[in-house]
């Protein structure tokens, strides 16, 4: 089963390039997006995604408070923040630009599986 996805991004721009290099990477499941942090709760309490992908830049508090905001609404999500996959792929390529569509699940699929436990 696919890992089902929240986009809680603020820019329609990114949250769109985002959407696209997902769904097209065929190894996530967008089921929701949440455009600022009052939809964010209620996205994710509602839809219980595997993960989360934050990144509201405008709002008083961001990273960590984000995070927590996620995870309180419900606690199985993952939370990444978009400005963490941004760093990854700068170090990756030593560019400020915006990941591709086509890097992001890249980018996404390696932050996860840095997460996953060691072999035993």
């Amino acid at each position: 089963m696919k890992p089902r996805v929240v986009l809680a991004v603020e820019s329609a721009k990114l949250r769109a390039l985002a959407r696209l290099g997902l769904d097209t990477s065929g190894d996530f499941d967008v089921v929701g997006v949440a455009v600022d942090e009052r939809d964010l709760r209620f996205v994710v309490e509602t839809l219980r995604p595997d993960v989360t992908i934050v990144d509201f830049p405008s709002a008083e508090a961001r990273g960590l408070h984000l995070v927590v905001t996620a995870t309180e609404a419900f606690p199985g999500t993952v939370v990444v923040l978009f400005e963490a996959l941004a760093a990854q792929h700068h170090a990756a390529t030593g560019t400020d630009a915006v990941p591709r569509p086509v890097e992001i699940a890249r980018l996404l699929r390696s932050a996860l599986d840095e997460r996953a436990p060691a072999p035993v």
